[in-house]
Formats: C-alpha cells, structure tokens, sequence
C-alpha cells in the first residue's frame, strides 16, 4: 500500500507515519501542505490518503474535491481536531473514513485495516469493469447476447453513488423498478433492485444469461436436467426462461432471447 501523509504539524505526520509502518505499509509519504500534496498526488498513484483539515494555505477541505478526482480508488481519510465543526455531508462525498484527533496507535492500526478492506473490496469491483467481450460466432451453441448480475438493495441510492462516483460506471437508467448500470463491453450489465420493488421473473438475487439460439436454451435446460438440477420455473415458461439454483443456493436465470422478445 502506498500512503500519503497530509498535515502540516510535524509531530502528527511523524506519529501517522511510525502507525501506517508498524502495520506494514511498506511506502510512506508526507506533505506539509496542500500544495505540496496535490503536487504528490500528480506524481503518484497511492491507496491511502490521510488529510488534515486545517492548514495555511490550502487547507484539507480545499483540496478534497481535486484529490478525490486525481485519486478516484484511493481511501481518503480526514484526520483533523475540528471534525464536526468543519466537515460537511458534502465533504463526507468525497471522504472515505474520518480520523478524530488526538489518536492512539490502535486507531491508526484500525484505520489501516479499515482502508485494507476498502481498497480490496474496489478492486474487486474494478475488476468487473475490465471485462472483454470476445468476438461471438453465429450459430454457436450457447452463444450469449448479454449477462447480466442481479442482486436487490435496500441502500440503492448509496450504491449507485458507489459505482457511478467511485468505480466510474456508465450512469445508470431506471427501467420498471430496476436501475440499470452498464459494464464497458457489449452485453454485460449490473442490475440492482429493491427488495420490494418491481424485478424481473427470479431477477432479485441472480446471474442472468441471455441467450441467442433456442437449441443452445434447450440444450443447456437438458444438461442441467440430466445432472440432477430441476428448474425451479414450469410449464410454458420453459419455452423460453428456465431458473435453476446452483449448489450455493444462488440463482441462474436462462432467457433464450429474439429480436422480438430482447429488452
């Protein structure tokens, strides 16, 4: 992890620094100001930011919104005395994780497994993103049109912000109850629902595979069938959705789709 250190006591970057060490950051800088960080900033990619709110110049609150745009994934921390005095909801947005001055070597110990958490978590995310569409070969059993990762939320608002803000997402579009957000690629897209909101048949919590052939439905339906995994959908439906449930309990959704039925 590459941590950047911004305050400009000298005594509070000394003691930030021996914390984010004891816990294994191997890479440790410090800025005196916020000139010299964002000049940092510029120069490298870190992980884990830890700014003070008040200093000559350009102060913490100044520079938030330009780090956060620089730095879209790293784990921005505030580190200030004057917390509830000078942060707002709006500087929050841009913030991560607030550390209260004075503090004890456990804080920092936690705030460094905090940001650990987060930066792991992101990119696992980020890696969503950088899914390649491979070239598809018409006539192809099991040639897909499109994938899609359902999963319902009661926090939609926070997760939109979540991918749009923070993992630079497309922006997301409403449709029937659903918000929509789509994958770089052709295809792939994430689907949040609200779990008494309006979803798709078995849409809720679920991998959803659109594909183009109804021989390569049929034939995926039968494998499935043959192995012991009935679906869980009946009579017509079956023409053209079938929903299965794999080992962990979660759903797997088959639409054969057309050009006529296609969303």
């Amino acid at each position: 992890m590459k941590a950047l250190i911004v305050d400009d006591e000298e005594e509070i970057r000394d003691a930030l620094a021996a914390g984010l060490q004891y816990a294994q950051c191997k890479w440790v800088n410090m800025a005196a100001n916020g000139e010299e960080a964002l000049r940092m900033g510029l120069q490298t990619e870190y992980d884990l930011i830890t700014l003070d709110i008040r200093m000559p110049s350009l102060t913490g609150i100044d520079i938030l919104p330009t780090l956060r745009t620089m730095l879209p994934h790293a784990v921005i921390a505030i580190v200030s005395a004057f917390v509830s005095e000078s942060v707002t909801d709006v500087h929050r947005e841009h913030a991560d994780l607030v550390l209260q001055k004075p503090f004890e070597m456990e804080r920092i110990l936690k705030l460094y497994r905090l940001s650990e958490e987060m930066l792991e978590r992101r990119s696992k995310i980020r890696a969503l993103s950088e899914w390649n569409a491979t070239e598809r070969k018409p006539g192809k059993v099991g040639d897909l049109t499109g994938v899609r990762l359902a999963r319902a939320t009661d926090q939609m608002e926070e997760v939109i912000r979540f991918y749009r803000d923070g993992v630079g997402l497309v922006e997301p579009k409403g449709e029937n109850g659903r918000t929509v957000m789509d994958l770089p690629g052709i295809g792939c897209q994430l689907v949040f629902t609200r779990p008494s909101g309006t979803s798709r048949q078995g849409e809720e919590e679920a991998l959803v595979l659109e594909l183009c052939e109804t021989e390569a439905f049929s034939s995926i339906v039968s494998r499935l069938r043959s192995m012991g995994y009935d679906p869980l959908t009946s009579g017509p439906l079956l023409q053209d959705e079938a929903i299965f449930q794999d080992p962990d309990g979660r759903r797997l959704v088959l639409q054969c789709v057309t050009d006529s039925s296609k969303v």
